[in-house]
């Protein structure tokens, strides 16, 4: 949607460049790199907040005043990463669903997701923890790369196509001559 309101910004007669826009262009590419950095970076406590390359640790410990005072989800707390259904399996009755208040996100007594599972967070450009500790979703360092330079070229296409579009135009260029 960033990109569709961008690209509808291009051209006409009565828009101005956006070489001359450095308001629109500027947020336009702030949110762009924000949201690349979302895709490349993690785990920090802005990356849980958004719920995209978080871990149980990172989740569990973090506070960001008055975003999780207003927030009407779960900023914070347990997370509830994929690898708990095969800890559901593994652990059997001994399972419990992991609550910060009960259990302190642990699933079973005894069992402390943080140390039985640490991997490689592979975050890109010192943009996060070295580590995922406990369950998570950080995504695989191929795989931010692919998600980052899918994302731009989808942004960059959409643009240029948008401007291809507005270089042809069906009927006649006098639609404000008699004004």
């Amino acid at each position: 949607m960033l990109t569709a309101g961008f690209a509808s910004s291009l051209g006409a007669e009565h828009r101005e460049n956006l070489a001359r826009n450095w308001t629109l262009t500027g947020a336009y590419i702030a949110v762009m790199l924000f949201l690349v950095g979302l895709i490349i970076g993690g785990p920090t406590n802005l990356h849980c907040i958004f719920r995209v390359n978080c871990d149980n640790h990172v989740s569990r410990t973090m506070y960001v005043p008055f975003v999780q005072e207003v927030s009407c989800g779960n900023v914070g707390g347990c997370f509830l990463g994929p690898q708990l259904q095969a800890w559901k399996e593994e652990l059997g009755d001994r399972w419990q669903f992991p609550d910060e208040k009960e259990n302190m996100c642990f699933p079973a007594d005894g069992f402390d997701p943080e140390q039985k599972l640490r991997a490689p967070s592979e975050a890109l450009f010192g943009l996060g923890n070295a580590m995922c500790l406990g369950p998570n979703n950080c995504f695989s360092g191929k795989f931010r790369v692919i998600l980052a330079t899918l994302v731009l070229a989808q942004s960059g296409l959409s643009i240029l196509c948008h401007k291809m579009l507005l270089q042809w135009h069906p009927g006649s260029r006098k639609h404000f001559k008699t004004l």
